[in-house]
């Protein structure tokens, strides 16, 4: 599957073509993010190329018309044939950058890369899933170093996972760089009458309610949000649990919330495209997770001035301060995770504040501006390098596009 026109390359003003490798399409989390900023690159000075090794799980009208995705239907294991037509791909568009995302992309993207004599690679560590919690075996470990040694550059979305790559992969840390992850906070915070939707999703007015969003997946942990919600509801009985996401732990959940004896007051939405006018409901927006890179999820809460409770593992602590914003909890706590629900639902001035601090530190640190600025950058910074000849002007003497975008509408 290809969508978009190849149209021929402007001789006068080279761009950068730029291949985003995932390995499922998607408009959630990590693939979310990575949409964001092929859809917002300046058109001007980059050519963005995306591809799913795999399948997508929906979502393709929202990629910008400026951006080429090509869809591999990739087999499980190891794809000689998937590696051939990377290849192709990356010799018949020319092209100049190759930026993997995540373990399921690193093997084929800096392979085919080097097949196909793209100069620049770059692969991007995002975070974790259950699995990866155990350390990596023996096979895993050096094969993550071979590849890291062979790109040009590492990128993470958090401090922590930049630490524990330089640890882990035997790389000096000035390879690797920190790009936080951003939001189009237009789509966020907005005053909407949202009693129409309580009614949609059968809350009660008046009735508080403990959201969270994100796949219904091992790593996520909503097990121990379920557990702590027992204790929550005994102490506030009115008090509902909204879920927000699919997955393949749905029907899990559902019979752990029946065996609590709490399934009337949970509600599973499944998958939903209005998830930032969900997140205005919440009273209190939680994440149990057992790891997180940066949380895409509590950034949108953090937008829509929602107070947070968390657990303190991975990038959490990079968004979530502690008694400022919200409040950490320690992992696989249910005791200490309902007794922060509970204070923020007795006492909602102080979730007022919570909430406000933490649309303030999104404003500052994440807005999807800077991240497409800091990606932009990195990709022109190593294309000057890697090929001089075409990329020798300055960035920001090429084109005037970004220069002139801080009044364009942003593609969330």
């Amino acid at each position: 599957m290809l969508i978009g026109q190849l149209g021929r390359v402007d001789r006068q003003v080279e761009k950068a073509r730029i291949l985003h490798l995932v390995h499922t399409y998607g408009t959630a989390g990590m693939e979310g993010g990575v949409m964001r900023v092929v859809n917002n690159c300046d058109p001007s000075r980059f050519k963005l190329f995306l591809c799913s090794l795999t399948r997508n799980r929906g979502g393709l009208e929202r990629i910008g018309g400026q951006v080429f995705y090509v869809e591999m239907h990739g087999k499980p294991g190891l794809d000689p044939l998937l590696l051939f037509r990377l290849v192709h791909l990356m010799r018949e568009h020319r092209i100049h950058v190759v930026h993997s995302h995540n373990w399921g992309t690193f093997f084929y993207g800096v392979v085919a890369a080097w097949i196909a004599g793209v100069k620049v690679v770059v692969h991007g560590e995002h975070g974790k899933e259950a699995s990866d919690l155990a350390p990596s075996p023996f096979r895993k470990r050096v094969l993550q170093r071979w590849l890291a040694a062979r790109c040009t550059q590492l990128v993470t979305v958090t401090h922590d996972l930049k630490n524990e790559i330089v640890s882990t992969w035997g790389v000096d840390s000035s390879k690797v760089k920190v790009i936080y992850n951003g939001l189009n906070l237009s789509l966020y915070g907005q005053e909407w009458d949202l009693s129409d939707l309580r009614v949609e999703i059968g809350v009660e007015p008046g009735d508080p309610i403990v959201g969270s969003v994100g796949r219904l997946r091992p790593v996520k942990n909503f097990g121990l949000l379920l557990e702590a919600m027992v204790l929550v509801i005994k102490e506030l009985p009115r008090t509902r649990l909204v879920l927000v996401g699919g997955g393949k732990m749905e029907e899990s959940l559902k019979g752990l919330a029946r065996t609590l004896g709490i399934d009337s007051k949970v509600i599973f939405l499944g998958s939903r495209a209005d998830v930032h006018r969900l997140i205005s409901l919440f009273d209190v927006f939680v994440l149990p997770s057992l790891y997180e890179g940066m949380s895409n999820t509590i950034l949108e809460a953090m937008a829509c001035s929602r107070p947070i409770v968390a657990t303190r593992v991975g990038g959490n602590p990079e968004l979530v301060e502690d008694g400022l914003n919200g409040y950490l909890v320690p992992p696989r706590d249910a005791n200490a995770l309902a007794e922060r629900i509970i204070t923020l639902l007795q006492n909602p001035d102080q979730a007022r504040r919570f909430g406000r601090a933490g649309r303030d530190i999104v404003e500052k640190r994440h807005q999807l501006k800077a991240m497409v600025r800091a990606n932009e950058e990195m990709y022109w910074t190593l294309c000057q390098r890697a090929y001089p000849a075409l990329f020798s002007r300055p960035f920001d003497m090429v084109g005037s596009e970004l220069r002139g975008r801080q009044n364009d509408v942003l593609l969330g």
